[in-house]
């Protein structure tokens, strides 16, 4: 077989594909020790670079420049935009509206007892104040 010209430049190919994807999950593995110290988060982060030729695919909840959405995600086939979704139970959201009420009511009242709100006019100039 490998005195076809074509099956030796697929297969190098292949192993070529093969030992690059081992070295990027040596590489990812390196900078998490590097920054972590961890031997067992280390092992953790070889071992999760295996998931994505697994799962073959991602849902995306949170995006660089929302709220658009980078063009090149929208014609990726393995990818799905569920923007938010991750909060989308009953309680996150009652909790979510009664912070919009205790916000509501520190500025009303005046008290301060805000946990978060948002101080400004435009995206250019908006203040979070814990």
């Amino acid at each position: 077989m490998f005195a076809v010209r074509e099956f030796r430049a697929l297969w190098s190919a292949q192993a070529l594909s093969c030992a690059g994807d081992q070295f990027a999950q040596v590489a990812i593995a390196f900078m998490v020790y590097a920054r972590t110290g961890s031997a067992f988060l280390t092992a953790a982060a070889y071992a999760l670079t295996y998931l994505p030729p697994v799962i073959g695919g991602a849902a995306l909840d949170v995006f660089e420049r929302e709220p658009s959405v980078d063009p090149q995600l929208l014609g990726l086939e393995n990818v799905v935009l569920v923007p938010h979704l991750g909060s989308a139970t009953h309680e996150t959201r009652r909790a979510m509206g009664m912070l919009c009420v205790d916000a509501l009511e520190s500025v009303l009242l005046g008290t301060g007892n805000a946990k978060n709100f948002v101080v400004g006019s435009g995206p250019q100039n908006l203040t979070t104040h814990p």
